[in-house]
């Protein structure tokens, strides 16, 4: 070994080449910590070990989303209708229709004994105020201005439990993304326009849902008929279909808004089957209601889920981040990836991740993800600006992996 000492002097050390030198290497270091912090995150992710977890994860809170909004709805309906059953006047509607439409010529005697009768054989009319006597003492027309006056009323109330029906299900079915997403400011703007819509949706219904219900043989049987259960199904299919559109008009996708029409006439069939038979079974006409609404609500909820995981062409499953094990179907074009709450799907708490970070586009069956702004994207742990997408592929997006995945895609191996 030579004894020789290298010397480097003042004008070397500060030389250009030295300088460049120096810039090189730390350029290279910094690319070298990039490059191991992004394969220690993808070496993190936990990717998903059953197939359509996510797609099971999503029946599972809309189910509960329905449920819940369900019984809201069935408690606020049940209250209005206790203030319907303890009207003295409504109880009679069924008399007094039978009077005034079967038997208009019943002479007092004849129409005090089957007043009496009513009273004595049936609980409900037991403790009347109107039974007999009240009702004997007025003329024909005093009789039908009490019934109209007091039935316009109570239509009113009718009315008004449509509407919340209509709400509370629009709402639950409409606000569950964002909740299970934290997407609080997507909950309140999608839940007070389903409100408005849910709302809209039930009064519009509650004009012809009974005549509906009437005109296919509904209301006309004491005892349960195949004739009965499919008139009410009928009615409540059609209150589902109303009242289940609200998602697809929050998110302005005409395919959300079909696969709602379907899943809430789904729902409400479901509903309005177990309706009767409840009642046949049971004796009880709220717990039978209990069972319609939830029925109607989950129905809906868990038809429009499956409806969809059929229907659907590309979706997105969270592998890893704060979100991972969530399902994202694209259904806007451009779906939008980002940490503002106006994204369609949004990643929050991640300083990595800019407001619209990220698009996906799907031209003509390609699904086609671009950076945008030059933000930092990742697929298959590679940096892109803008690259078609394959089944498998992974997107890279601050701390949050997915894995893209669709049915059929044009040229997949071009």
């Amino acid at each position: 070994m030579s004894d020789n000492k290298i010397t480097v002097s003042l004008d070397e050390v500060n030389s250009a080449k030295v300088d460049s030198e120096i810039n090189r290497q730390n350029i290279v270091g910094r690319m070298g910590d990039h490059q191991e912090k992004i394969r220690v995150n993808i070496g993190q992710s936990k990717p998903l070990n059953k197939q359509g977890a996510g797609f099971r994860k999503s029946i599972i809170y809309m189910a509960l989303f329905g449920f819940i909004f369900s019984v809201m709805a069935w408690t606020a309906g049940e209250i209005i209708w206790k203030i319907q059953d303890d009207n003295p006047v409504n109880q009679l509607k069924e008399i007094f229709r039978y009077i005034h439409t079967e038997k208009p010529n019943m002479s007092n005697y004849e129409l005090r004994q089957f007043l009496q009768r009513a009273k004595d054989n049936i609980p409900k009319y037991r403790n009347n105020e109107y039974l007999p006597d009240k009702i004997i003492n007025m003329n024909q027309s005093d009789r039908i201005k009490l019934f109209e006056d007091t039935t316009n009323k109570i239509e009113n109330l009718s009315t008004l439990n449509w509407v919340i029906l209509g709400i509370f299900i629009a709402v639950g079915l409409s606000i569950a993304e964002g909740c299970v997403t934290k997407n609080m400011s997507l909950v309140k703007k999608n839940g007070f326009i389903a409100a408005v819509l849910g709302a809209i949706g039930g009064f519009i219904v509650s004009l012809f849902i009974d005549q509906i219900y009437r005109s296919l043989g509904g209301g006309s049987y004491v005892t349960l008929t195949v004739q009965q259960v499919f008139a009410r199904s009928v009615g409540w299919g059609i209150l589902g279909m109303f009242i289940a559109i609200a998602p697809g008009i929050v998110m302005k996708s005409g395919k959300k808004f079909m696969l709602g029409i379907a899943g809430g006439l789904v729902g409400g069939l479901i509903g309005g089957i177990l309706f009767d038979p409840i009642i046949e079974i049971s004796g009880s006409v709220g717990f039978a209601r209990f069972i319609n609404i939830v029925g109607l609500g989950v129905g809906a909820a868990v038809a429009t889920v499956l409806l969809e995981n059929i229907a659907k062409q590309g979706w997105l499953k969270v592998t890893a981040g704060l979100i991972a094990g969530k399902q994202f179907i694209i259904y806007r074009n451009p779906t939008v990836i980002g940490s503002s709450p106006k994204c369609e799907i949004y990643l929050f708490k991640d300083s990595q991740v800019a407001a619209r970070h990220v698009a996906i586009n799907n031209i003509n069956g390609d699904f086609i993800v671009t950076s945008i702004g030059q933000a930092t994207v990742l697929v298959n742990n590679i940096p892109i600006q803008q690259q078609k997408l394959k089944t498998g592929d992974s997107i890279k997006v601050g701390n949050t992996v997915c894995v893209f995945e669709a049915r059929v895609l044009k040229n997949q191996n071009t």
